[in-house]
C-alpha cells in the first residue's frame, strides 16, 4: 500500500465516495493456500500501517483476500506468531487489577491525548481490556470516575436499575420466548431495542453485570478451558444441533453461533481446534464452504435461491435479513455484488417486488439498521456517498437520509453514535496521524 492508496483512502473517506487500492490483478488459484505469498502481501502492509491491520481495515482497503488467506493459515494470532509478533492477548484477567488496567489506558492517554473509545482499543487489539472494563470495573465511566476524569454523558432512557428492569418487562410481554432472558446486544439490535442494549453496556455496567444484579442466567456461560477438551466440546455441539434441527448434517457458522450466544464455542473451535472446517472434517460433517467461483455463477445462485425458497416454503425470494439469519451471508453477497441484487432476481423469477410499510424510513432507528445491514454485507466499514448507493440498488435509503435525516453528514454522525463509535471528526484525525506517522514513498 503506497501513500497514493493511502491519500485516496482518505479522499473517500470524506466524500463518502468507494475507496479504490491498487491491486496487481487477479491471484491464480491456491495463491493464498502459500504461506509466502501471504507474508509478501503483508509484510509491506504491516510496515507501512506500523501495526497488524484488523479485519475492518483491510475490508477497507479493498483487502478482503488478505483476510481471508490469514483465516486459511490459522487465524490471527497463528499468522502474527508466524510473522514473529506477539499473539492477541485473550485473557481479560490482565486487567482485573484496576492499576493493570489504568497503567494501560495511561500510556494511550499520553500517547493520544485522549480517553480512548472502546473502538480504539479493540483497533489496538485490547478487545480484553474493553470486556474487563465491563466485568470487572463496572464500565467505562466507572474507570474515568476512579481516574478523576470526567463522565461521559449518561441517557436518561433506562439510567435507573427500576427504569431497566421495566424497559425489560416490557421486551418479555412483546417477546415471550426470552421471557425471564437478557438477550445479547445484536438480538436487541435486530428487534427494535437498541436504546435498551445500549443503556445496559453504557449505564449498568454491562450485560453480565445487568444479569447478575438481576438474578438472571448468563447466556451459555462455560468455566475457563472447559472446551479446550474436545469431549466437552463435542458434547455441546451435540446439544446445538439437537435444538436446531437445521444443522443436523453440519454446523453452524461463527457468526451464528455468536449471534446466538454460544461466543465460548466459537472462540474454542478457532483457538484450540484448528478451526470449523477442521472440526467439521473430525465430526464427520459436511463442510459449509462451497466451491471456489460457484457464487459467480448466475445458474448456481438462482438454483442455491430456489432451494431455500423451497426448504423454507416461500412464496417470494427472500430478504438480505433472511438469507443472513440462515446462515447465507456469503450467497447474499454474491447476489448484490455479482448478480445485480435481490430486485433483479425478483424481476428474473417474475416475482413482485416486497415494499417496505410505507413510513418506515421516517424511523431514525429503523433506517440506521438498514444502513448498519447493507454496510455489512457489502463490507464497507464506513458509510458510503449517494451515488454508491444508488449504484448498489439502495436508492431508498439514499433518499430516506437526505429527506428525513439531515442528509449525508449528519446521518453519519448519529450512526457513528448509534454504533458507539468516536465522531467522524475524531476517527479522521486518527487516520491522518495515522498516515503522518506512516511516512510514504
Amino acid at each position: 500500500m503506497n501513500k497514493n492508496n493511502l491519500e485516496t483512502f482518505l479522499e473517500a473517506y470524506i466524500t463518502g465516495n468507494e475507496v479504490f487500492i491498487e491491486d496487481d490483478g487477479k491471484k491464480p488459484n491456491g495463491y493464498w493456500r502459500k504461506w509466502e505469498n501471504l507474508e509478501n502481501e503483508l509484510k509491506p502492509l504491516i510496515e507501512k500501517l506500523g501495526y497488524f491491520p484488523t479485519q475492518k481495515e483491510l475490508y477497507s482497503l479493498k483487502l478482503s483476500k488478505i483476510s481471508a488467506g490469514i483465516a486459511y493459515h490459522g487465524g490471527v494470532n497463528e499468522v502474527r506468531i508466524k510473522l514473529g509478533l506477539n499473539p492477541i492477548e485473550v485473557s481479560i484477567e490482565k486487567y482485573k487489577n484496576f492499576k493493570d488496567i489504568k497503567s494501560t489506558l495511561i500510556s494511550i492517554m499520553k500517547e493520544t491525548g485522549h480517553f480512548p473509545s472502546a473502538t480504539e482499543l479493540n483497533k489496538r487489539n485490547l478487545k480484553s481490556l474493553v470486556q474487563a472494563a465491563y466485568t470487572y470495573h463496572d464500565g467505562f465511566n466507572n474507570i474515568r470516575k476512579k481516574m478523576g476524569l470526567k463522565l461521559f454523558e449518561q441517557k436518561k432512557e433506562y439510567g435507573t436499575l427500576e427504569e431497566l428492569t421495566l424497559g425489560l418487562k416490557k421486551m418479555w410481554k412483546e417477546h415471550p420466548e426470552v421471557k425471564n432472558q437478557i438477550p445479547n446486544d445484536d438480538w436487541m439490535r435486530k428487534n427494535g431495542y437498541s436504546n435498551l442494549g445500549h443503556s445496559i453496556y453504557r449505564n449498568h455496567g454491562g450485560f453480565r453485570k445487568v444479569r447478575e444484579k438481576l438474578g438472571i442466567a448468563q447466556l451459555n456461560r462455560y468455566a475457563r478451558g472447559e472446551l479446550k477438551d474436545w469431549n466437552n466440546l463435542t458434547k455441546e455441539l451435540k446439544k446445538i444441533t439437537k435444538k436446531y434441527t437445521q444443522y443436523k448434517d453440519t454446523l453452524p457458522s461463527t457468526n451464528w453461533l455468536r449471534e446466538n450466544g454460544y461466543y465460548g464455542i466459537a472462540s474454542s473451535i478457532i483457538k484450540y481446534h484448528g478451526g470449523f472446517s477442521s472440526v467439521r472434517k473430525k465430526l464427520g460433517k459436511s463442510d459449509l464452504r462451497r466451491p471456489n467461483g460457484c457464487l459467480n455463477d448466475f445458474n448456481y445462485v438462482l438454483n442455491s435461491v430456489k432451494e431455500i425458497m423451497d426448504k423454507n416454503s416461500l412464496d417470494n425470494v427472500p430478504s438480505y435479513s433472511f438469507l443472513y439469519s440462515i446462515n447465507e451471508s456469503s450467497l447474499a453477497y454474491a447476489i448484490g455484488k455479482y448478480h445485480g441484487g435481490i430486485r433483479k432476481l425478483r424481476d428474473f423469477l417474475g416475482k413482485d417486488q416486497i415494499q417496505i410499510e410505507c413510513g418506515k424510513w421516517k424511523n431514525l432507528e429503523f433506517t440506521m439498521n438498514q444502513a448498519i445491514d447493507f454496510m455489512k454485507r457489502e463490507g464497507y466499514d464506513h458509510l458510503p456517498g449517494n451515488e454508491i448507493l444508488k449504484k448498489m440498488n439502495m436508492s431508498s435509503l439514499s433518499t430516506a437520509i437526505s429527506k428525513y435525516h439531515g442528509g449525508k453528514e449528519t446521518f453519519r454522525e448519529k450512526l457513528n453514535q448509534f454504533r458507539q463509535r468516536p465522531p467522524q471528526r475524531q476517527q479522521l484525525a486518527s487516520l491522518l496521524e495515522q498516515y503522518a506517522s506512516g511516512g510514504g514513498n
